[in-house]
């Protein structure tokens, strides 16, 4: 390249006369380096150029370590959540694509959302979101211990207004920033535009927006037909500022402050911590600090104790039992030294005036000190869970192999049992085959043998008494004819037809001797009267 640039001084004084017009209105030094590094214009070079030009060349052309004007303010954010004991959150984003129809934005600011949580640093923890990564690795074999956000930053790019201003109109756009009040003049040549970002937060679980938790922030930027540069911010907040209007920077770069300072908003307002300091010459967001105020007053009693006591805590304030929710001897006093050092006249003042004016630095290092003894409590605690789940785990042993050894007794008693049963019921001794399977059954209710043996013994004892029964009916009938027949004259017909009935019940009951008794005596009759009836040649 620099070959092709050794041509005529005189050429090289044109460019740079013509060059100079655009370097003053605010082109900037990286301007002249898109020119030299152009394939487009190196043929448009001749003669010298000037050792402080060449090394303005050189500088700009380096590579070098992307940095913004929110690093460090991202960087403290960081250090605001720490010390407002903000406990270790899981963090993700979702793709924060264009919602507009402009080629000039890109398409997508997840890389520059990650990147700035990321500088926030702990206690956020950023989670990607990258569902083919994920499945890739879990068709490949690959096992992802995951851990899940709790919440989740939505939006997009809302809005692209392009060259705003009109052609032939010139006017002076000024800002602050940083304390300092700056500005810049524009005309119909620099096309001014603008770039709106709106961020919200989600419940990663619930899926629900955090009603109030959102972010509307916009930047301008200008043009001078050579390549786009910040011109100046106007954020949600309130804050304005120019950001050195002499330096090229581009949509992207342009973005990803917007960005950042949105995601320092976002952050902010969910955690409900006063985020604008972190950032200098911020406007306070009074909205957020009249919602922190009316939440407070919101608060049940105890809840109400446990905030103040903890703001006191980080205030340095002594004698706090900050795991207690009632207000004990050492946390009054602490109360009335703050009312007293704020000059508070509620409590609710004096908990907005501690939570605006918390002492970054030493909170930070009580909140982390509190932290570690907490971790060390957990830890005390989980050993002691473990030690516990341990004994119960031996405890719930030693029950299974007793009630093991309680089902195996029972097992043997029910398989005896059944046994016995069986023989009882094939000898016919249904009542004992009974009681037997009633005993098996409530050993086991749920084995079905032992009812259906039930069932058909109690079938077959019905049967029985029926046929007891009717044979008892048929005995007393018997004996009530064979009474009346052995008292009234002989007739042989009524002796015959009660020979016949008793024979009946001496087939059912052969060992029944009253019946045989009565049988032998009613033939004893019979022959008598046939004896009689033969001697007599009859009746």
């Amino acid at each position: 390249m620099w070959a092709v640039i050794q041509k005529s001084e005189e050429s090289t004084r044109w460019l740079i006369k013509s060059a100079f017009p655009i370097l003053v209105r605010g082109t900037g030094v990286l301007c002249l380096m898109i020119l030299l590094s152009s394939c487009a214009v190196v043929d448009w070079f001749a003669g010298d150029i000037k050792d402080y030009e060449v090394d303005d060349l050189e500088k700009d052309m380096r590579a070098y370590g992307r940095k913004t004007i929110f690093d460090e303010s991202l960087h403290r954010l960081g250090d605001m959540l720490l010390a407002y004991g903000v406990p270790d959150t899981p963090i993700q984003s979702k793709n924060i694509g264009s919602q507009t129809a402009a080629k000039e934005v890109p398409s997508d600011l997840y890389v520059m959302v990650a990147t700035a949580i990321n500088k926030i640093n702990r206690p956020l923890i950023f989670i990607p979101f990258d569902v083919q990564y994920v499945i890739g690795e879990s068709t490949t074999g690959g096992i992802i211990e995951r851990i899940l956000p709790k919440i989740v930053i939505t939006g997009g790019i809302t809005g692209f207004d392009k060259e705003m201003i009109e052609k032939s109109r010139e006017g002076d756009a000024s800002g602050g920033w940083a304390g300092a009040q700056g500005g810049a003049r524009y005309s119909a040549d620099d096309k001014v535009s603008r770039v709106s970002v709106d961020l919200s937060m989600m419940d990663y679980r619930s899926q629900s927006y955090f009603p109030g938790v959102n972010t509307s922030n916009s930047i301008l930027l200008h043009s001078d037909g050579l390549t786009w540069g910040i011109y100046g911010y106007y954020m949600g907040n309130g804050a304005s500022f120019d950001y050195e209007l002499r330096k090229k920077q581009g949509v992207d770069g342009a973005l990803r402050n917007l960005v950042e300072f949105s995601i320092i908003e976002l952050i902010g307002k969910h955690f409900k911590v006063p985020y604008w300091k972190v950032i200098p010459g911020a406007n306070p967001d009074t909205q957020m600090i009249n919602l922190v105020y009316e939440g407070f007053k919101d608060f049940s009693e105890p809840e109400k104790i446990s905030a103040l006591k903890k703001l006191l805590f980080l205030h340095g304030y002594p004698g706090i039992d900050i795991e207690s929710d009632e207000l004990g001897a050492g946390d009054q006093r602490a109360v009335e030294s703050a009312m007293e050092k704020t000059r508070s006249k509620t409590i609710a003042q004096l908990y907005l005036t501690l939570w605006l004016d918390i002492p970054l630095e030493s909170a930070k290092t009580r909140a982390l000190v509190r932290r570690r003894m907490q971790r060390r409590a957990q830890r005390r605690i989980a050993v002691e869970q473990q030690q516990q789940r341990a004994a119960e785990a031996e405890r719930q042993a030693a029950i299974q192999a007793q009630q093991r050894e309680e089902r195996n007794r029972k097992v043997n008693e029910y398989n005896s049992l059944v046994v016995t049963a069986d023989k009882f019921h094939s000898n016919g001794e249904l009542q004992s085959a009974l009681e037997h399977y009633l005993v098996a059954r409530r050993l086991f209710p749920d084995q079905a043998y032992p009812t259906e043996q039930i069932n058909r013994i109690n079938a077959a004892l019905q049967q029985q008494k029926r046929a007891v029964d009717s044979f008892r009916q048929r005995l007393a009938e018997a004996d009530r004819k064979y009474a009346t027949a052995t008292s009234e004259a002989y007739n042989a017909a009524a002796f015959r037809k009660l020979k016949e009935a008793y024979l009946s019940l001496a087939r059912e009951q052969p060992d029944n001797q009253d019946i045989g008794n009565k049988l032998r005596h009613i033939d004893q009759i019979m022959s008598k009267y046939r004896i009689n009836m033969d001697l007599n040649g009859g009746w």
